[in-house]
């Protein structure tokens, strides 16, 4: 016979006795107290190592069942998001590959691995649910579409199913509502000691639909107060109603807490910032600075009134603009033409909205861009054939672009009106900048009137009719 070895319990801190005479599967012999008992050990365990592996086996199921129950949790709050965020039809969340999607993700491990290895075979489930519902490809860019999905393919929750449509409506909606109102809760609760700006602005949906914004900011951060639809559309033309709107939200914040409004400075907004003046006496109306420059390039670039001052010195730059955007819409209304751009340059020609600031600006800059590029095409063999439909225009396309002179119309443009539009791109931002703003506008004078009168061959001494029609504008 061997000696008798000794095992110890992986789950106590216990030994025990084994022999190497005993056949497997044979019981041992236990001494208590001078009485031999046989224990079947055939297992491995003593009786007290059992029920400690047994409490240790339910504590760890106990526990693995809290974790799953907060990644569920979780999981469903960023999917609930996903559809908060991105006006995602609720509908979606019946549809039978949207749940399989999240249903087989988090239940199985390397899921995300897999749909990749087999993407050239089949279409993935998540492909499928946006061929069966016809989703946007636009919502792939949605940080808790991206975050759902992520967090799915990592952990595994068994029995997973996503949100319906039921607990989107009510407990998850109720859920992130709560949760957005407290974290908001840290900015308002210092709003008495910093104070407030009111901020407004006025816009249009894709029916063109006129809606308001006002939104509440200081130096801890924006809150969003409302939007109103504003679909009569003439409402918005009236300056009592714009000011009765903004002293609503001044009383909802609390006119004690408000020290500015900033509007658009057109004039009804302008009417109305008097109006909120004359009834609290301690709140400023400020003209936005990035709307009120952009108004200044929008005159400097289109002067139209012959009789004005303004327009002698400026018209040159309205015929500019005029071409170019005479340019813009030939080769974008001609598909064979437009296609042509790719074959010389990376860069489009841009579309241009007219309620972008300094959109004439931005137009002109992607011509200097692409100036090789537009050249290019207009010499090309191709020109003649593609443009046949309307040659007049196409002639006059053509000697606009190959016209040095005009270029360099369009390098004047840019260069004194790049101070201003830095300016633009600089305060049409969230970040704070309303103390330097002073600094920044004459900084921006200077620079524009340096520009000009450098062009022109001038003296610091000399007089300059076009900067002073630029600077009075």
């Amino acid at each position: 016979m061997g000696e008798p070895s000794v095992a110890r319990s992986k789950d106590c801190d216990m030994e025990y006795d084994d022999s190497s005479s005993r056949q497997s599967g044979e019981p041992l012999l236990e001494h208590v107290e001078g009485v031999e008992r046989s224990v079947d050990y055939s297992d491995g365990l003593p009786p007290t190592s059992k029920g400690m592996f047994q409490s240790n086996k339910r504590k760890s199921k106990a526990a693995d069942e809290d974790l799953h129950l907060k990644l569920r949790t979780r999981l469903d709050a960023e999917v609930a998001r996903m559809f908060y965020s991105s006006g995602l039809s609720l509908k979606v969340a019946t549809d039978p590959f949207f749940k399989s999607a999240f249903s087989r993700a988090t239940s199985m491990p390397g899921f995300a691995a897999e749909e990749d290895e087999h993407q050239d075979d089949q279409p993935s489930l998540v492909t499928q649910m946006f061929f069966s519902i016809g989703l946007s490809p636009t919502i792939t860019r949605n940080p808790y579409y991206r975050g759902s999905f992520a967090m799915a393919a990592l952990f595994q929750i068994p029995g997973y199913v996503p949100p319906g449509v039921d607990q989107l409506k009510t407990t998850l909606l109720q859920k992130e509502r709560a949760d957005i109102e407290n974290m908001l809760q840290t900015i308002k609760n210092t709003w008495r000691k910093a104070g407030v700006t009111i901020v407004s602005d006025g816009w249009s949906d894709f029916k063109r639909r006129p809606i308001i914004n006002i939104i509440a900011v200081n130096e801890a951060g924006p809150v969003f107060l409302q939007a109103i639809n504003n679909e009569d559309g003439w409402m918005w033309m009236m300056d009592d109603y714009i000011a009765e709107k903004l002293i609503a939200a001044i009383e909802d914040v609390g006119s004690e807490n408000v020290v500015q409004v900033i509007t658009d400075n057109d004039p009804f907004c302008r009417a109305a910032g008097v109006l909120i003046e004359q009834k609290y006496s301690h709140i400023q109306w400020t003209p936005s600075v990035a709307h009120s420059l952009s108004l200044a390039l929008e005159n400097i670039c289109a002067a139209k009134n012959a009789e004005n001052v303004v327009f002698k010195d400026c018209h040159w730059i309205s015929e500019v603009i005029g071409d170019a955007k005479m340019i813009n819409d030939f080769i974008s209304n001609h598909s064979m033409v437009l296609s042509m751009i790719s074959e010389f340059s990376k860069l489009k020609i841009l579309g241009i909205a007219h309620t972008r600031f300094a959109s004439d600006i931005v137009m002109l800059k992607r011509f200097r861009l692409t100036k090789q590029s537009l050249i290019g095409i207009v010499i090309s063999d191709k020109w003649s054939v593609y443009s046949k439909d309307d040659e007049g225009k196409a002639k006059l396309v053509m000697k606009k672009l190959t016209d040095e002179l005009w270029w360099d119309q369009v390098d004047y443009i840019l260069a004194f009106t790049e101070p201003i539009y830095s300016m633009i791109r600089i305060t049409d931002t969230e970040k704070q900048c309303i103390h330097l703003i002073y600094g920044m506008w004459n900084d921006m004078a200077e620079k524009v009137k340096a520009i000009i009168y450098k062009h022109e061959g001038k003296g610091a001494d000399e007089e300059s009719t076009f900067y002073s029609a630029v600077n009075g504008i």
